[in-house]
């Protein structure tokens, strides 16, 4: 271990003699002084020429990576409002169809109602003019009708001849609380 140290030594001293000679050599003459410093400026420059070189490279790199991330974004952007316009136009189709669909329902089933209505008040009619035909009693008389007490057939709680306007006044209500309650039930929001 010792016999290690004392040899690097050796070396240690070999080296340091060479420096002493070369710092001996340089201030010789003051032109050596010159070109030492000028050649250690170049290297200088030489270096930082190229730690600048790098660094350009680098910070080019990351604008072009940051510059196409920034237009992949935006593209991306773009397409997503695309699908999200593509995805509302269908949904409100399907609302559109869908409210027809109940529309439609509702216009037959009001329809249906109304002549329904007309059938049952015509039919009505007639069984109450052929039983007060046959009663020979005239106008006078009280029919019962299922639920409310009715005077003859000129006459009801209203006059008969607004019975068929309150049938079908109601068969409208009624088909309108059909289809605002078919509305109600579509389902609107986005899925």
């Amino acid at each position: 271990m010792m016999g290690i140290a004392l040899s690097m030594l050796g070396i240690g001293k070999r080296i340091m003699s060479w420096l002493a000679d070369a710092v001996r050599w340089l201030f010789k003459a003051w032109y050596r002084i010159a070109i030492a410093v000028l050649l250690m400026l170049g290297i200088y420059l030489l270096l930082a020429n190229i730690s600048l070189r790098n660094q350009v490279k680098h910070w080019k790199n990351r604008y072009t990576v940051e510059a196409t991330a920034h237009i992949t974004t935006k593209v991306d952007y773009a397409n997503a409002q695309q699908v999200a316009a593509d995805i509302n136009k269908r949904q409100v189709a399907r609302i559109e169809s869908e409210y027809a669909a109940i529309a439609e329902k509702s216009e037959k089933s009001y329809e249906k109602r109304l002549a329904d209505n007309r059938a049952t008040l015509a039919k009505f009619l007639r069984s109450k003019a052929a039983k007060g035909a046959s009663e020979g009693t005239g106008t006078g008389s009280t029919t019962e009708m299922p639920g409310e007490p009715l005077q003859a057939t000129e006459t009801a709680i209203i006059p008969v001849t607004d019975l068929e306007t309150v049938a079908d006044a109601y068969a409208q209500l009624d088909a309108l609380i059909e289809w605002a309650e078919g509305i109600g039930e579509v389902n609107t929001a986005p899925e």
